[in-house]
């Protein structure tokens, strides 16, 4: 019979700063990897991508760099390592020649004591002499003895291609975490296709403030209508994906489900109406009313309300978006001044 055991875990990296996490993720970085979001109701919210394979499905995860928190946000940073240590199936800890300590002692502490499978990588190999490593592999032994140890040099690409078959060989039996053909590997596929070298990170929040503060060059954003890139003085330069919800409902629902069903469109076709349309307000002549009614034929007919200054009333109506500037124009040149235009909330007939 085939075997279909499938092995699947969160390997989540860590080290002082400036080790050569980066480098080794770069290292890591192929065709097989494909840049993700963080998963729903899951805590490992640093996830940087994924290497699967027919029966196995790898998920890393970068962590802010080891140091001993001097003020508040170094101490919420701390706090995430901590996390990423508790949830990880595998811990790569990442060291390098020149510190033979770790910054965070509390840190050292739980890897010391934590039961899961630790492979320290003692990266940059290739800046120092064989008798050196065998005195950093003794050291680094001393210090988390449960743990394995390779030296790497993620730089030159040394013992790299030992390290994915032995983090396979470490997985715990699991079913895959994400669905292996999704998309989310757009971003870079676009910038390879464009001969663009770039790195790409994943982060929450309003990303669109990212280039105005250095955090970016360039975004990829899931946006409805675009209005915060252009307020925030970005420009649209390509379309990578077009999504639409779909609902679907069986034909045979119970009554109590076919209510819950007739609320949801109630509401969903109110939201849908609202944005199809425009709310107006625009001050007329009263000589002028009947004629602009026509143009203004609102939900049923526009709301005529008296201004103070004799003749002039003010009309509130509807327009369809789709007729939106035409209509503005006709209304200008029949007198209209004064036109006030709204978004609109919802939308109930």
């Amino acid at each position: 019979m085939e075997n279909t055991t499938h092995y699947a875990g969160f390997i989540n990296i860590i080290g002082n700063p400036n080790v050569g996490k980066s480098t080794l993720m770069n290292r890591l970085v192929g065709e097989q990897l494909a840049i993700i979001s963080a998963k729903p109701q899951t805590t490992r919210d640093r996830i940087l991508g994924m290497v699967n394979g027919d029966d196995f499905q790898m998920v890393f995860s970068d962590t802010p760099g080891v140091l001993d928190p001097a003020y508040p946000l170094q101490a919420n940073m701390m706090d995430e390592v901590k996390r990423a240590i508790e949830d990880a199936d595998i811990i790569l800890l990442v060291v390098q020649p020149k510190e033979l300590e770790f910054q965070n002692q509390a840190l050292m502490t739980q890897l010391k004591t934590s039961s899961t499978p630790i492979l320290i990588l003692i990266n940059k190999i290739d800046l120092i002499k064989p008798d050196a490593l065998e005195k950093l592999s003794d050291h680094w032994h001393a210090q988390i003895p449960s743990a394995e140890i390779l030296p790497i040099s993620a730089k030159e690409k040394v013992n790299i291609d030992f390290l994915i078959p032995r983090l396979q060989q470490l997985l715990p039996v699991h079913p895959a975490y994400y669905p292996k053909d999704q998309l989310t590997d757009k971003p870079e596929k676009f910038l390879k296709s464009k001969s663009i070298q770039a790195e790409i990170h994943e982060i929450s929040g309003s990303v669109e403030v990212a280039p105005s503060i250095g955090l970016a060059e360039g975004i990829c954003d899931l946006v409805s209508s675009g209005n915060t890139l252009f307020m925030n003085g970005l420009k649209e330069v390509e379309v990578l994906l077009h999504s639409e919800a779909v609902l679907i409902a069986s034909p045979n629902l119970s009554p109590e489900k076919q209510a819950i069903y007739e609320q949801l469109i109630f509401r969903i076709e109110a939201t849908q109406r609202a944005q199809q349309n425009k709310y107006v307000v625009l001050n007329v002549p009263n000589d002028k009313i009947s004629a602009i009614a026509q143009v203004l034929s609102g939900i049923k007919s526009p709301t005529v309300v008296p201004l103070a200054q004799e003749g002039w009333s003010a009309l509130h109506s509807v327009i369809p978006d789709k007729d939106f500037w035409s209509s503005i124009d006709e209304l200008k040149r029949m007198g209209a001044e004064g036109i006030l235009v709204m978004p609109i909330e919802k939308m109930v007939l």
